[in-house]
């Protein structure tokens, strides 16, 4: 009959060790690791607002489009509810500036004018007087109303800005934009609106054209 011996093996375990070097490159790459997260997701937190920036703009500037299309077939409406022979237009010839600025025509500084009475007048050409004065550093959006004498011009139908001189001027304007009035108590009247651009100073002659009805049609 045969034997079977077991030997008993023993196996020593021998203690793992890491050297001061290698946890330092372990911290520093954690570290490095964790760095990168926190970088990553400021970079898509930055992102994320400027494209929900961007979008909200681009929707105000779609929404500011559409305004401005439904104003044009409103206006559009109008004018041919009349006839085209009874309607004329007259280029009123203006002038704009800031109080930093001499005014037009005159060596002594002219007031702020903001709350003054404009009005067309039509002759040897046609134009607007006095002269729109701002005071200087306002950036508040401003309307001042043209009044529009039915004897000489007919009914105002419509309104808007022409020939800028000088034209780069402009760009110192964030509005600058002629309409007809249509509000009860506002007969034979047009409202110019102006803003004027931060730290801008402003001296310069434009044009607005009103298209008139006569009393024929």
């Amino acid at each position: 009959m045969g034997t079977i011996r077991l030997t008993s093996s023993t196996v020593t375990l021998h203690e793992f060790t890491i050297s001061p070097v290698k946890k330092i490159s372990i911290f520093l790459g954690i570290a490095f690791v964790g760095i990168c997260c926190i970088v990553g997701a400021y970079y898509c937190h930055f992102y994320y607002n400027l494209y929900q920036g961007t979008k909200t703009r681009w929707q105000s500037d779609l929404d500011g489009l559409d305004s401005r299309l439904k104003e044009l077939e409103s206006r559009m409406g109008r004018l041919e509810a009349h006839k085209a022979r009874n309607l004329k237009p007259f280029h009123l010839s203006c002038e704009i500036s800031t109080t930093d600025q001499p005014s037009f025509g005159s060596l002594n500084p002219m007031p702020a004018n903001t709350n003054g009475v404009f009005k067309a007048w039509h002759g040897k050409g046609s134009g607007v007087d006095p002269e729109f004065r701002l005071p200087a550093g306002i950036t508040n959006e401003i309307e001042f109303k043209i009044q529009v004498p039915r004897q000489y011009f007919g009914n105002p139908v419509d309104a808007w800005l022409s020939h800028a001189e000088p034209y780069q001027d402009l760009t110192a304007f964030d509005k600058l934009h002629a309409y007809r009035a249509f509000r009860a108590g506002e007969t034979n009247m047009v409202k110019l609106i102006v803003q004027v651009r931060t730290n801008s100073s402003v001296k310069m002659r434009f044009q607005i054209v009103v298209l008139c009805l006569s009393d024929s049609d």
